[in-house]
């Protein structure tokens, strides 16, 4: 009696709707649960990607188990997972199917650069250029706003994005703090905070440059300081070049402290003083 063997099948890969995951999650997903092998073998099935998938992502080839890391640039988007399934017959035979991910957009906060205390002599206007940058891919536009309370006269110049403020001439010489806020348009909006304080000083406060004899090497100068605090002496050899140079940090012992350096041969000096943060 001679019995006729049956004819391998091929295995069948069931669909299934989109699957969703937020930007930068993991995704996890077992191709096993939908395949079948209509001549029993289900655990013989060998897995692999029937195109190229996404940067990155990796499927187990005896569970099916497909494994991917997201990044901010993949959301919003879809991307198709397309798996080929083959049994172990003889000869073998090959399912294929597509699996969607939808990967949804999630908003990160913006990023605004830090502000660095200063010092303003009254009379004279307070510039301060902001910036800031946004982690979302496309990049999300920015607002710049004043968070109250803020000094009175204060505001966001929309041209220049900077903070402009000139001190009423009534005003007392003192210390001043401003927060900024920058906002994306996101869903919902996030927004990110910087503070930095203004000392206001009087004409009398400011650096005194004491005369030297004759054929001295050394300069000096003193200005006004708070028993106990600690302000830094900066340079700068040219004003057309923004980047001043500490000097040396100086602390204040009394309510009036002097400072001396030595004499720039053939070139120039320019000095500056800035209270630090307590």
């Amino acid at each position: 009696m001679i019995s006729a063997s049956k004819p391998n099948r091929p295995p069948v890969l069931s669909p299934a709707p989109d699957f969703f995951v937020e930007e930068g999650e993991v995704f996890h997903f077992d191709v096993s649960a939908f395949a079948n092998d209509p001549d029993g073998d289900d655990n013989l099935l060998r897995y692999e990607f029937a195109s190229p998938p996404p940067d990155g992502a990796q499927i187990n080839p005896n569970t099916g188990e497909i494994a991917w890391t997201t990044s901010e640039k993949d959301g919003p988007g879809r991307v198709v997972f397309e798996v080929l399934a083959t049994d172990s017959g003889n000869p073998p035979q090959t399912g294929t199917a597509a699996y969607g991910l939808q990967i949804q957009e999630v908003n990160l906060p913006p990023v605004l650069n830090n502000l660095a205390d200063r010092t303003l002599s009254l009379g004279t206007i307070l510039n301060v250029p902001l910036q800031a940058s946004d982690p979302d891919v496309p990049a999300q536009s920015l607002q710049f706003a004043l968070v109250d309370p803020t000094p009175a006269g204060a505001f966001i110049n929309p041209q220049t994005k900077a903070v402009v403020w000139n001190p009423p001439a009534t005003i007392e010489p003192g210390i001043f703090t401003f927060e900024v806020s920058v906002a994306d348009d996101g869903t919902p909006p996030l927004t990110a905070t910087q503070s930095f304080k203004v000392t206001v000083i009087s004409a009398s406060d400011q650096i005194q440059l004491i005369l030297q004899p004759a054929g001295e090497k050394n300069i000096a100068f003193e200005w006004k300081t708070e028993r106990g605090a600690r302000y830094v002496v900066e340079t700068l050899s040219d004003l057309n070049n923004s980047e001043w140079r500490r000097r040396q940090v100086v602390p204040a012992i009394s309510t009036l402290t002097r400072f001396f350096d030595t004499v720039v041969e053939g070139g120039q000096r320019f000095y500056r003083v800035r209270r630090l943060a307590d």
